[in-house]
């Protein structure tokens, strides 16, 4: 049985809850198939929010994995954020064992909903996602899932341009 820092005694990594990503809307540019977008499933290491959000943190501040209640937590985090107009945000996840990517992105408010946020990314507008909690199991279940679609989607994509 694996420990991690989430887990409490006696309890399997496996059944840890952990803050992960939930795509909304899908990205509008081939990119998206490498693999470099973030994926439903895909379970957030650390966000960095305000002044650019760079990796050097300077003006940035840090929240690391475990998030405090979760997603309720992060949700407040992003109103926090949303009202003090640091909108720009960088967020890590790891992906599978050692798998690990980063998205830029910026706060928005979620259309219909009152103090609810999502994120869309820098780079492409369209791509926008939130934030679920899931046991890591799902999310282990969830990114093999997605490696077969996106092999999948890529093998069609080549067939339709050997066709044209």
């Amino acid at each position: 049985m694996t420990k991690d820092r989430n887990s409490k005694p006696g309890r399997d990594t496996k059944s840890t809850i952990v803050l992960a990503v939930e795509c909304l809307k899908g990205s509008s540019k081939a990119d998206e198939w490498t693999g470099d977008m973030l994926q439903t499933g895909d379970i957030v290491e650390e966000i960095l929010i305000g002044s650019g959000s760079s990796s050097s943190g300077s003006g940035s501040i840090r929240y690391k994995a475990p998030f405090k209640n979760g997603k309720r937590g992060v949700q407040k985090i992003l109103h926090n954020s949303f009202k003090n107009k640091e909108t720009s945000i960088v967020v890590r996840v790891r992906r599978g064992r050692d798998g690990f990517a980063e998205l830029h992105a910026c706060v928005v408010p979620e259309p219909g909903y009152k103090n609810k946020y999502v994120l869309r990314s820098i780079e492409d507008p369209n791509y926008a996602f939130g934030f679920t909690d899931r046991s890591e199991a799902e999310c282990s279940e969830l990114q093999g899932e997605l490696d077969d679609e996106l092999c999948l989607n890529v093998l069609m994509f080549l067939s339709l341009e050997l066709l044209l």
